[in-house]
């Protein structure tokens, strides 16, 4: 189960950062849409 887990995350940063909501860096995530990415997780701030 876990292995399929790390498959959903990998899948959902490279979505994430597809659309310029991230930016992936060695051993760091850095938000680049606050808003955009509350509004695709359906959160809000």
């Amino acid at each position: 189960m876990v292995g399929a887990e790390s498959k959903l995350v990998i899948r959902l940063l490279s979505e994430f950062k597809k659309d310029g909501l991230i930016k992936l860096e060695p051993k760091k995530i850095l938000i680049k849409d606050k808003k955009g990415l509350a509004r695709r997780s359906n959160l809000y701030f």
